[in-house]
């Protein structure tokens, strides 16, 4: 027979166990046991991290130090450019061309609101430094009667006074180009035959192949315009029909082109180009070359961040468009021709605005459906 024995059981008493706390490790044996001393630094870097707080650890991780921006090496590229070309330029010319891949950073870097990273401040730094450059190498060294040194230092201040935060703004700052108006209507009116032609105050070629090419360049303009606004971004314009939704009327059309188109080369390709190209730059291809992929990228970076067109597809439809029209102004050595075309992309533009606008309305009229 099996049977069980029950005996008293044993109280059983539980006591906490004592906590074994390391001593700090010093001297000499803190060298020799760091990766295994619980109080070293070197064992805490050891130890294990959570995956969250390793993607939090690497997601606010700063920028380098040492990191390039790309307008610094457009700059540098623009250097070379202008060192190859020194025997056809003025050293003002060589300062613009390599503020102007400077001004492109600024303003991408003001849009993006990078400020936190040093970037805004670089490129505008790099902006101020080269016309700084401008100014006191022109002072240390007078071109008397040169108009090439002169005109780059006009363009260098006006490209510089934008980076600054000023006390006072004029009206309409920032749409209106004050200084470049001022720097032409100074030329025109007091200034040498030879800053009038730099300039572009000329009626210029109006006949033969040059029309022809504003006329070619008119109709693919208006094609490419009229893709962007319904395939690209199907009717969504942005900030360009919110602006000028509002004050766009069939008969507001026309001067509202031929006054933005105004503004624009004044300061684009009269005042930048004209000064890029200004004296015997034109002798040296490669520097009118530059100069061309220069202005038009400066421009193309203006539209890019919220022109009509706009976004990337924008930029180079901008590009290759400023392009054209910085070659017609050197072809033609006038700025009739590009100023028609200008208006006519504008004309395009704002009727492409008023379309939008008008087929926003009557959508909004229609009831909806329950």
């Amino acid at each position: 027979m099996i049977g069980f024995v029950l005996s008293r059981p044993t109280p059983l008493r539980l006591q906490a166990p004592k906590l074994l706390v390391p001593k700090p490790c010093l001297g000499a044996q803190a060298q020799k046991l760091a990766p295994w001393c619980p109080s070293s630094k070197l064992h805490q870097s050891h130890r294990p991290v959570r995956s969250r707080q390793m993607a939090i650890s690497t997601a606010t991780t700063p920028r380098s130090a040492f990191a390039v921006e790309p307008w610094a090496v457009c700059c540098l590229l623009a250097a070379l450019v202008a060192l190859a070309s020194w025997e056809s330029i003025a050293p003002q010319q060589a300062a613009l061309a390599v503020a102007l891949p400077a001004a492109c950073g600024w303003r991408i870097d003001r849009a993006t609101a990078q400020r936190s990273s040093g970037a805004v401040h670089g490129s505008a730094r790099a902006l101020q430094a080269c016309a700084l450059f401008g100014i006191f190498s022109f002072i240390h060294q007078p071109h008397a009667g040169e108009v090439a040194p002169l005109l780059s230092v006009a363009a260098l201040i006006g490209l510089a006074v934008k980076t600054l935060s000023l006390p006072w703004k004029l009206p309409g700052n920032g749409k209106i180009p004050w200084w470049p108006a001022t720097v032409l209507g100074l030329a025109a009116f007091s200034g040498s035959s030879e800053a009038r032609a730099a300039l572009g105050l000329a009626l210029g070629q109006m006949d033969g192949w040059p029309v022809v090419c504003a006329g070619i360049c008119a109709v693919i303009t208006t094609l490419a315009l009229v893709g962007w606004s319904l395939l690209v971004v199907r009717g969504d314009h942005g900030p360009v029909q919110i602006m000028l939704a509002p004050v766009l009327s069939p008969a507001s059309v026309f001067p509202l082109a031929a006054v933005n188109a105004l503004m624009e080369e004044v300061e684009f390709r009269m005042l930048l180009l004209g000064s890029l190209l200004a004296g015997a730059a034109t002798g040296s291809p490669v520097w009118v070359s530059l100069a061309m992929v220069l202005h038009a990228t400066y421009f193309a970076v203006l539209h890019y961040l919220g022109g009509f067109p706009s976004g990337r597809f924008g930029f180079v439809l901008v590009f290759v468009w400023g392009l054209f029209l910085g070659f017609l102004r050197w072809w033609t050595g006038g700025m009739v021709l590009v100023l028609l075309c200008h208006m006519q992309a504008d004309i395009v533009v704002f009727l492409l605005v008023m379309l939008e606008e008008r087929r926003r309305t009557e959508q909004e009229k229609q009831p909806k459906a329950l």
